[in-house]
């Protein structure tokens, strides 16, 4: 998952080393540890299964994530706020939400876990999603895995391998949250008997004050997707994929369909809506849509691949939308860069930046830098996985 960057100049990264390691850092803008986590010594510490969580900061400056077993909270300075087991069978969470008062997470077998910020006890009874597919066996593939990823916790990277290929989990991407209301989306793989295996959006509303769950509305899709659902600004549509290939646009109270885009090659990671509406996807081209869903442009790097000499060129992360740049990482060949385009055209701008690797990188833009992190893969084919976050 990627850095979390909080107000008070921090940048926060959860890691999976495995016994003897810290699996929370916090560094400063010059790249050294302010503080760690205790190292994971016993089931009860935070443990390697922090690497799939990315830490959530909410305005108090409070972190939040899951690891293996349990539920999380952190002060600023690292002082351990409230821990709380998880259910049994829970699987790690990719990601936490704030709804009102409370922090909420999916995890990868979907159950939907909200607790109070203030104590960690639960704001309503867990929800279990319904009629998800079964998880199966992950599949690592050491042939794409960098060697900085094999020095993961060995009892966790199938599992890590299987997550960042996007198919071993039901639940395999981050929720969004609406921006007005109590209302959570997620999609998820679904079990369909004789069929082939398909997807579903989900609308939850959190009541905290009667405290329980309540399915507002379910979108059965198409296919399977390992990417995230993304809201537009002003919270009336949701942006999500379809059976791979499909930018899909649905109402965000009644899940009705408004558009679907084919985009003729998969979508690599979830899309990146910038503020004033625009729709970011990657396509192995980067791909712009109004928020009607016509095609503004589309950016495929060839200019890129010619000057490294490579045949071929495809984004290969997250978009990164600022006020006057995106950032996405692009592979000419096997070779990555750092590519800043201008969201307006776009047309690239500023110097590539060669990088170590890529790997469906996820890039944290602060008000100076940029961090980037790397989840560990070499550069996927064309049916590759989905990024989760």
């Amino acid at each position: 998952m990627g850095a979390t960057l909080s107000t008070n100049g921090l940048v926060y990264v959860a890691t999976g080393k495995g016994p003897g390691t810290s699996a929370l850092t916090a560094l400063n803008a010059t790249g050294h540890i302010v503080w760690q986590s205790a190292p994971y010594q016993q089931p009860n510490d935070l443990d390697s299964g922090a690497i799939l969580s990315a830490p959530a900061i909410d305005e108090a400056g409070d972190l939040y994530l899951t690891d293996s077993n349990q539920f999380w909270a952190f002060h600023g300075d690292g002082r351990i706020k409230w821990v709380q087991q998880q259910p049994r069978d829970a699987k790690p969470a990719l990601s936490s939400q704030f709804i009102g008062h409370s922090v909420v997470v999916v995890t990868g077998n979907g159950l939907v876990i909200a607790r109070k910020r203030s104590d960690g006890s639960l704001s309503a009874p867990v929800l279990p999603l319904p009629n998800l597919a079964p998880i199966s066996a992950p599949r690592e593939d050491a042939g794409r895995l960098l060697p900085f990823a094999q020095r993961i916790d060995p009892a966790l990277s199938a599992t890590v391998a299987g997550i960042l290929f996007g198919g071993s989990w039901p639940v395999s991407n981050t929720p969004a949250v609406h921006p007005a209301l109590p209302r959570l989306y997620i999609q998820a793989t679904t079990a369909k008997s004789n069929k082939p295996q398909g997807s579903a959006l989900f609308a939850l509303d959190l009541d905290e004050q009667a405290g329980f769950w309540h399915i507002a509305q379910q979108l059965q899709m198409a296919g399977s997707s390992a990417t995230s659902p993304a809201l537009s600004p002003d919270g009336t549509t949701v942006y999500l994929a379809e059976d791979n290939s499909n930018l899909v646009a649905v109402d965000a109270m009644s899940l009705e369909r408004r558009f679907s885009v084919p985009l003729g090659n998969n979508i690599l990671a979830s899309p990146t809506v910038g503020a004033d509406g625009t729709i970011y996807v990657n396509a192995a081209a980067v791909v712009a849509l109004d928020p009607q869903g016509t095609i503004l442009w589309k950016q495929d790097f060839a200019t890129l691949a010619k000057a490294n000499q490579r045949q071929g060129a495809r984004a290969n992360s997250v978009i990164t939308a600022s006020a006057d740049r995106l950032y996405v990482v692009a592979n000419s060949g096997t070779k990555p860069f750092l590519v800043s385009l201008d969201p307006r055209h776009g047309a690239i701008v500023d110097q590539p930046i060669p990088l170590p690797a890529s790997s469906e990188t996820v890039i944290s833009a602060g008000p100076d830098a940029l961090f980037l992190t790397h989840l560990g893969l070499r550069t996927p084919g064309a049916a590759g996985g989905g990024s989760p976050c």
